[in-house]
């Protein structure tokens, strides 16, 4: 869990308990309180970060997966960020297992994100 209070988790009117509990068990939140609010204005990103943590598994069984609210003030576009940080010492075969996430998947999903999720090594 990340060191939020209950109140402020309770506040969160549009992420259920459950998958918010379950984000927390499978990523690391970096700046735990703007990826909250971010993921709480855009629910729809949830299931797709469920539903991506199983594909991330498979091409990086062992990395530390972590979300990041990342804002762009060149166009005003906020993202959610997830960093794959990686153990692998190949940093091409690296780049080589998230191109094939892409193929296997996010390339299927992307379009429900709307822009609104990055995934990328750290």
């Amino acid at each position: 869990m990340t060191n939020l209070s209950q109140d402020k988790l309770i506040s969160l009117s549009n992420i259920s308990q459950s998958d918010l509990e379950n984000l927390q068990r499978l990523y690391k939140f970096r700046k735990p309180t703007e990826v909250l609010t971010f993921l709480d204005r855009h629910p729809f990103l949830v299931p797709l970060l469920l539903e991506g943590y199983n594909h991330i598994r498979s091409r990086f069984p062992n990395a530390e997966l972590f979300l990041e609210y990342v804002p762009d003030p060149e166009i005003d576009d906020p993202q959610l960020v997830v960093y794959i940080a990686t153990s692998l010492v190949n940093r091409q075969q690296a780049i080589d297992n998230l191109e094939q996430i892409d193929q296997d998947w996010w390339l299927n999903v992307s379009d429900r994100t709307e822009g609104k999720i990055y995934l990328t090594l750290d």
